[in-house]
Parts: structure tokens; C-alpha cells; sequence
């Protein structure tokens, strides 16, 4: 799955999209920050591949996400837990921050996209599986656009510089990319799906995924559920998870 990021709303242009007017009319906030919204979010991962090559991983974890006029801005801190033939480990993850500037915005009649930059810390410990043992950065175009019938259609395009631990085999770059849907409110429900493709980095291999999610709001709240299956060996083989949201104002 996406580490540190338990996925959170399938891409940035899709969440902000999921207010009240997916076109892109919702009244704009006037604090310095934007729209500020706060996650907290479970998932479980099974399979011993992935990333961090766990038989089992449990995933917590604290997103804060902030939208001031044409850029927004993102914190995601995992803590994990994870299982395999050699024990079990728990501790903090690899933090990821995200900054990205709107290129053009999302409108009834026009395309959104965003141009954005990720970097993910090496704030896991290696030693104990808990992190790659190495920073990355991903440059990556977002793309979203309001279909027939309200529905959502959304993109990315990425490419991956992946840092390599000291004395560890060369880790490779890597191109990934993602297309999903989301369907428009309907009784204060919504759900959509998409698939998430990479290049390996590493001997474990590519990543292939499909995730399908569902989510209800009530007020400033969102809860959501979400399934995803892996398709290759650089991803686990099932996961799922569950989040709640809080955005302000």
C-alpha cells in the first residue's frame, strides 16, 4: 500500500474535490491555512511482500492537511506494527511531506491540476523494518476532472528519486502512476476506486494495485472504508482500512 499515507482520499486534488461542489464552488476559507483538515487512520496489510516485506503490517496514523489560496500542504506520521518469521516490531514510520501549487483549478468546465512535491523521511528504523532506512522525493502532475453526471475522474503521473541506506544495495528510481473515479454525494454517501502502478526500486519487485473505497459524511466529518488488492509482489497481497476525518472550518 502507500506508505505513511494509508492512501487518504485516493490523491490531493480528489480530497479537496469531495466537499460539497466538485466543481470547485465551495466557499473558500479565510484563515492563512485554508480548509485544515485532520485524519486519523487504521489499515492492515497481509502477505509477505511490500515495501517493508512484512507478513503482516499494522498501519496508524495522523495526517494534517492545510489548502491557503492555490497551494496546499500535507504532514503524514505512521506508527507501525509488523510481523513476519523473525518476530514482531513497533515504532514509529517514515514521516512524508507534501507540498504542492495549484496549476489550474477544477471547475465545471476545466480540468484541476496540481503540480506537487512529496518527501519521505527516513524516520522508520531500518534495522527493525519499520522504514527503508533512506529519504525519497517524488515530483508528481495531479490531474482531476468533473465527468457526466458529477462524477470525479483523477490521475498522476510521478517519478520517484529513491534515497539507498549506507552499505545497502542501490535502490532505482521510478516512474509510478494512478487513475481512479469518484461518484458524486448522493445522501451524504460517496465511493470510487483506483489503480496504483510503479516501477520496482528494488529486488522485491513492481507495484500493481486496485483500491475500492467508500466514505459518509455528516457536518465537517467524513468516515471511510477502503479494500485494496495487490497485484504484483512489490505490493502485499490485501489490505484494509478505516478512517475518520475532521475539516475546519
Amino acid at each position: 500500500m502507500k506508505p505513511a499515507f494509508v492512501w487518504l482520499l485516493a490523491t490531493a486534488l480528489a480530497a479537496e474535490a469531495s466537499t460539497d461542489d466538485p466543481a470547485g464552488a465551495a466557499t473558500r476559507s479565510p484563515a492563512p491555512w485554508g480548509l485544515l483538515r485532520m485524519e486519523w487512520a487504521v489499515e492492515r496489510s497481509t502477505g509477505s511482500a511490500g515495501e517493508l516485506e512484512a507478513d503482516r503490517l499494522d498501519q496508524a496514523s495522523w495526517s494534517l492537511r492545510g489548502s491557503p489560496a492555490g497551494w496546499q500542504w500535507g504532514l503524514d506520521v505512521p506508527v507501525l506494527q509488523r510481523r513476519d518469521a523473525d518476530g514482531r516490531a513497533a515504532g514509529l514510520g517514515d514521516v512524508v511531506l507534501k507540498l504542492s501549487r495549484e496549476l489550474q483549478a477544477l471547475g465545471a468546465a476545466q480540468s484541476g491540476w496540481d503540480l506537487a512535491v512529496k518527501w519521505k523521511t527516513a524516520t522508520g528504523s531500518a534495522a527493525r523494518g519499520l522504514g527503508t532506512g533512506a529519504s525519497d522525493a517524488v515530483v508528481q502532475l495531479e490531474w482531476a476532472h468533473v465527468a457526466p453526471a458529477q462524477w470525479l475522474v483523477f490521475g498522476e503521473l510521478g517519478y520517484r528519486v529513491t534515497g539507498t541506506p549506507a552499505g545497502r544495495t542501490p535502490r532505482r528510481n521510478a516512474w509510478h502512476a494512478e487513475l481512479g473515479a469518484q461518484s458524486p454525494w448522493v445522501a451524504d454517501w460517496q465511493w470510487g476506486a483506483f489503480a496504483h502502478a510503479r516501477e520496482a526500486v528494488s529486488r522485491v519487485g513492481p507495484q500493481a494495485e486496485l483500491t475500492v473505497y467508500g466514505q459518509q459524511r455528516w457536518g465537517g466529518q467524513q468516515l471511510r472504508l477502503h479494500v485494496t488488492r495487490g497485484n504484483s509482489l512489490g505490493s502485499a497481497a490485501w489490505a484494509a482500512g478505516l478512517a475518520w476525518s475532521q475539516r475546519w472550518p
